[in-house]
């Protein structure tokens, strides 16, 4: 393949990477009645090669996304929590930038029951595509979508340790993108008092679309708390897929309880 079609596959791998770029911020556990919390993050993934539909490696021209993501929640009732998601995200290839508003999503999230000393939640949203999505001249690529997403979560102690693993699954449909299926889990193990590991990993794929994307993504995080602040540091990597590139780059990330 000459160097045009290496800049086509490029381009397309792009677009797919803004479909599937952002990560759920959610937790199963409720929040507070009357208070919440706020997570700032700064993501940025730079990567120059590529896996085919095969999951093969590939050449691909240089591409960066960066985003700037807002998670913020409250309490309404001691099972009922309203979610709100917003941001903004540039992306790059070669020369090329473009710059817009990401995403955005509001929804209710709901404790159903609380087995062994864990909480078991259902997420249900409305979404709204990329400024880059609802541009194109595909009149889908701007409609508004929706998410639902189920989610399981427990606290316990191990060996003196204080951990939690939450496992989440989720179908996203519209929203400027082919349907996606996903599936992520977290696992935290409080290292000090003020100081929390944090591994998280992020899959899924693409449905109903030519493109049939697929990932396996892995931040791992130290998150250090300062009062009723946090300070988060991390890396992203890609460890699998299909049909996107394969990325890596920091994870920087402010959190406030209010």
């Amino acid at each position: 393949m000459g160097p045009a079609g290496w800049a086509r596959r490029g381009t397309g791998l792009a677009a797919i990477w803004l479909g599937l770029a952002g990560s759920a911020a959610a937790g199963a556990w409720p929040a507070p009645v009357g208070h919440g919390q706020v997570i700032v993050k700064l993501e940025e993934e730079t990567g120059t090669l590529g896996l085919d539909g095969a999951g093969q490696t590939l050449a691909i021209p240089r591409q960066t996304l960066t985003f700037i993501d807002l998670y913020a929640d409250y309490g309404l009732t001691p099972d009922l929590s309203l979610q709100v998601t917003a941001g903004l995200e540039r992306s790059r290839l070669g020369v090329r930038q473009v710059d817009g508003a990401g995403p955005c999503s509001l929804g209710v999230r709901y404790v159903l029951a609380r087995p062994w000393g864990g909480y078991l939640a259902a997420y249900a949203g409305a979404t709204t595509p990329a400024a880059d999505q609802a541009t194109r001249s595909d009149p889908a690529a701007g409609q508004a979508g929706g998410e639902l997403r189920l989610l399981a979560g427990r606290s316990f102690r191990v060996f003196g340790r204080d951990l939690f693993a939450e496992a989440e699954t989720a179908r996203l449909l519209g929203g400027g993108h082919e349907n996606q299926t996903r599936i992520d889990g977290t696992l935290g193990i409080q290292l000090r008092p003020r100081l929390l590991l944090l591994s998280q990993v992020y899959s899924g794929r693409q449905e109903d679309g030519a493109s049939g994307a697929s990932w396996v993504k892995l931040d791992e995080s130290i998150v250090r708390t300062f009062g009723a602040w946090r300070a988060q540091l991390g890396w992203r990597r890609t460890l699998a897929g299909r049909n996107l590139p394969v990325t890596t780059g920091p994870v920087i990330g402010l959190w406030r309880r209010y």
